[in-house]
């Protein structure tokens, strides 16, 4: 534990965050002594989806885009999540799933720009668990973008046979908690968010993001 502290300072991380167990004291006490603190619930959620939803995926799938256009992609989910947070870059997982054949990456795009992307896991060897589409990570400028960016995971979910949806969620960012909720995510466990500085954050009512920190 030490060493991954000093290494994570010789990096220079503004900041650190992860999870751990919600109901665990002795985990949130191992952490507290390396000045790390317990923020706020982290959802991970669960969606059956039903085949007679719509098919039609309008997202590009990353995979299935040239060079060019993935490069292009890659640099605008940056811009994107540079904007949630200062720093926050996430296209080391979007090359990572590609290269590995863990699943996909879907972008949401309208005439402004990039508006939502989504890495997703699934089948044998990623993260997901047999039968299920995980949303590994992903972010939405907007609620309305954010709708949308669920609305086609659903429809990936359906294209590749699979019967569930997965993603997590940080109850910090109330409207999207609360819109999942209200499109029938039913919460399947519980962590909390451990920060280091004891500093919010992308934990914010304004952020839509998918994540469960694992």
């Amino acid at each position: 534990m030490s060493a991954s502290w000093k290494k994570f300072d010789e990096w220079g991380s503004q900041q650190i965050v992860f999870c751990t167990h919600a109901n665990s004291p002795k985990h949130i006490y191992l952490y507290g002594k390396f000045g790390a603190y317990p923020r706020f619930l982290i959802a991970l959620c669960s969606k059956a989806i039903s085949s007679t939803q719509s098919q039609t995926l309008k997202a590009k799938r990353y995979s299935q885009l040239s060079p060019e256009q993935q490069a292009v992609s890659l640099n605008a989910s940056y811009q994107l999540t540079d904007k949630i947070y200062e720093g926050l870059d996430w296209r080391r997982e979007i090359l990572l799933v590609q290269q590995r054949s863990l699943g996909d990456t879907l972008f949401v795009w309208d005439d402004t720009g990039l508006i939502g992307f989504a890495i997703c896991h699934y089948g044998a060897g990623s993260e997901a668990a047999k039968g299920n589409c995980y949303v590994k990570l992903g972010a939405a400028k907007s609620a309305e973008a954010f709708e949308q960016l669920i609305d086609e995971c659903e429809t990936l979910t359906i294209i590749l046979g699979m019967s569930s949806l997965v993603a997590g969620v940080d109850t910090a960012c109330v409207d999207a908690y609360r819109r999942m909720i209200a499109r029938k995510f039913r919460i399947q466990f519980l962590s909390v968010s451990v920060h280091k500085p004891n500093q919010t954050g992308y934990s914010r009512p304004d952020v839509y993001v998918i994540e469960d920190r694992r």
